[in-house]
């Protein structure tokens, strides 16, 4: 049974594509590679007179030399999972699969019925003649998706269909299910019209044929991305039953139970090795469970573990994930040996969980020192910007380029090599760690939150509150709505995210706990995350303010914006400061004879610019106010009684905005608006246009620095009354 809904948005994905529209079809495509679920979709490949579905197309990067030939293509798969065999990859046209055909075809389906009813034309496409009816323009895509239902049905039936048998199994299913709009059906109807057409003395292939390239490469990494791809839309590959004796039975596991008992195993291994530990069971610890490999150690002690036990949300030491025994049986020196079960543990966690991870990322000596050490806050419980990539840190998992990794080793090394001839200078140098760039689009912030959860699960567990709260906005990202609106994700939005995670983080494993605290009949854990709040902000891409922002980040993405730059240095020379007490409307004028004006200011402009006004002692810059806006002067609004007969307009800015002190020797005096002529429209316009560049402004943070340059004319009066 299909839900009807569903159906219906499935349906409308590809129908609402503008063919003619670039812009359109690029939207179409990154929702097809970035889509997480099972989505399929036909297309009449080469000569073949039937047609294919391809199914999870995704985009391919690698850094390996062997697959730079598919660097940044789109592969799809063809074929269904089996126990024993993957589906085929092919690498899709760059440009012709997001493509439309433009060109003429008959679109009569009677035409199209006569011919395919002769059982002869089964095994052909068809060659329209010049009795078949005029041929007329129609616009269908060659990559058709189809909905979920069309899936079932086509696998139903067994081996390839021809476009004309697709045809027919969508009016079968229209014909007895009437609450189905046979509108939203049309473009499929259509394209099974032109698929079944081939041009008259052309090579046999339909109208709508695409070529693809098999991709037939024998390459670790390749293997591991095509996993993870069918993963997120099939879920874990089908796993062959364990054959054993007759005295036994058949059993299976997931790949996540197996390598968490696997783990377990390998740590109690290395616990009887390393410390000769006998036995692990029979006396109870002081937080009321068993003995564990963990409590009986000698690394940790009982207030260490109860440590972890308030950030792992847990009671007792029998449930702090595996890691932390193997870390305790090693005595924290083995960063290579935690480095690959960390990545084991979060690799087998998002592919259960249908998540992707940075594969970049590497987690240097430094990590694992203040990890061992348990500093999970360096910089103590309020994130600061000097120490926010230290100890358990979203940045952390920021990706490291093949060359920095490679440095990162290389320094490690040599780190190790000269750890009793170093200075303290030199020791100070090596615990100031360089504090990486936050995310700055939505894919990476949602990739960064998504690698995060898999580490926080992987040291902490299903149950710490941080890793459960942190896993919600990444669901929230998740969402069709966000990616929607991806573009809103700007770099400055996506730095606060960052922040709020860090700063929501340090206050997390800020807690003080002590093995009195898991005494029996004690409180137990403390540490609480309060993430949820911000996920409203999350959910509409907006800035989630925090106290401790980081000055550096803004300054950054304020440098790498081109619409976003500080004020261009002071007022001009001619500029004379208003007078201590102004009105709130705008400074009183300086000269004492000339009578007090009357704010001429729509109610909205006064509230936007006051405190701009108020700020810049009166001045206002409107060129800077656009520029910041990203807008031009001709984007201003106009009034018709302030525009002349060639459509140009005379306002003067100033005195729209603020206060005009060029009284009769300004160049736009007859610009000047009259109380009133300001409409609600014109307000929403203006504010619309510049209030993006007065917030920026008016936000902006006390001391920074002022670029300098030309002194200029204040915006408006002389210099801003027209385009």
């Amino acid at each position: 049974m299909y839900d009807p809904d569903t159906l219906k948005a499935e349906l409308a994905v590809q129908r609402n594509v503008t063919p003619g529209d670039l812009a359109s079809r690029q939207t179409f495509r990154d929702f097809v590679v970035n889509v997480q679920q099972f989505r399929g979709y036909l297309a009449m490949l080469g000569s073949k007179h039937v047609v294919t579905m391809l199914h999870t197309p995704g985009v391919y990067y690698s850094i390996s030399t062997s697959t730079k030939t598919y660097q940044g293509r789109v592969l799809a798969f063809i074929g269904d999972r089996r126990l024993t065999k993957e589906p085929t990859p092919v690498c899709l046209p760059t440009t012709k699969a997001w493509d439309w055909h433009s060109g003429k075809a008959v679109t009569d389906y009677a035409k199209l019925a006569a011919f395919f009813e002769n059982d002869a034309n089964g095994d052909t496409l068809w060659t329209p003649s010049a009795t078949d009816g005029t041929q007329e323009d129609i616009a269908v895509p060659y990559l058709l998706a189809i909905p979920s239902v069309l899936v079932d049905l086509l696998r139903n039936q067994g081996p390839a269909p021809t476009p004309y048998e697709v045809l027919g199994t969508i009016d079968t299913f229209l014909s007895s299910n009437t609450d189905s709009d046979a509108g939203d059906w049309e473009l499929l109807r259509q394209w099974c019209l032109v698929a079944s057409q081939t041009g008259a003395g052309q090579t046999p292939k339909s109208k709508l044929s695409l070529e693809t390239t098999p991709v037939t490469i024998d390459d670790d990494d390749f293997d591991k991305w095509v996993g993870t791809r069918l993963d997120v839309s099939f879920g874990p590959r089908p796993m062959l039953a364990a054959t054993t004796s007759s005295h036994q039975a058949t059993t299976t596991s997931s790949p996540a139970a197996e390598y968490i008992a696997l783990t377990k195993m390998f740590a109690a291994n290395m616990l009887q090795l390393s410390q000769n530990i006998v036995s692990q069971a029979g006396t109870a610890t002081p937080g009321g469970g068993s003995d564990t490999a963990l409590a009986n150690g000698k690394g940790f002690d009982q207030d260490q573990i109860a440590k972890l036990k308030d950030v792992c949300g847990v009671r007792t030491a029998a449930n702090i994930p595996a890691i932390w025994s193997i870390i305790q049986a090693s005595k924290g020196r083995s960063y290579d040996t935690y480095r690959a079960h960390l990545s084991k543990s979060m690799d087998t966690w998002a592919r259960a969980n249908h998540i992707e991870l940075d594969k970049s990322v590497h987690f240097d000596s430094k990590f694992f020192e203040e990890l061992v050490a348990l500093r999970f806050n360096p910089g103590g419980p309020v994130v600061h910007y000097q120490s926010a990539a230290r100890g358990m840190s979203m940045l952390a998992c920021r990706s490291m380029s093949a060359v920095e990794a490679e440095m990162s080793r290389d320094w490690e090394e040599a780190a190790a090599h000269t750890k009793n001839t170093r200075s303290l200078e030199d020791m100070l140098k090596a615990t100031r760690k360089k504090t990486a760039t936050p995310a700055g689009t939505y894919s990476e912030l949602k990739l960064n939150i998504g690698t995060y959860c898999g580490l926080l699960w992987a040291l902490f567990g299903d149950n710490c509150d941080y890793f459960k709260e942190l896993l919600k906005l990444y669901r929230v990202l998740d969402r069709q709505e966000c990616f929607a609106i991806r573009e809103a994700y700007t770099k400055e939005v996506c730095a606060h995210i960052t922040w709020a995670i860090l700063d929501d983080g340090r206050s997390f494993f800020g807690q003080t706990v002590v093995a009195a605290d898991f005494a029996p009949g004690a409180r137990g854990p403390k540490a609480i995350s309060y993430l949820e709040s911000i996920t409203d902000a999350v959910r509409n891409a907006n800035l989630v303010q925090r106290a401790t922002f980081p000055r550096e980040w803004m300054t950054t993405a304020i440098a790498d914006n081109p619409y976003l730059k500080p004020p261009a240095g002071p007022p001009p020379s001619d500029w004379e400061a208003p007078p201590p007490g102004g009105t709130p409307g705008g400074p009183q004028l300086h000269n004492p004879r000339n009578p007090k004006k009357t704010d001429v200011r729509h109610p909205k402009i006064k509230q936007l610019m006051d405190p701009y006004l108020k700020r810049y002692n009166g001045y206002v810059n409107l060129a800077d106010i656009l520029t910041s806006s990203g807008k031009r002067m001709a984007d201003l609004p106009k009034l018709p009684q302030y525009t002349s007969a060639k459509g140009d307009t005379f306002i003067c800015w100033n005195s729209a905005l603020g206060t005009c002190y060029q009284g009769k020797r300004c160049r736009y005096l007859r610009g000047h608006l009259k109380p009133g002529d300001a409409t609600d429209a014109f307000a929403d316009a203006t504010l619309e246009c510049i209030s993006k560049g007065v917030l920026y402004y008016t936000n902006l943070p006390a001391g920074s620095p002022d670029s300098p340059g030309k002194k200029r004319k204040a915006a408006g009066g002389e210099g801003a009354g027209s385009p």
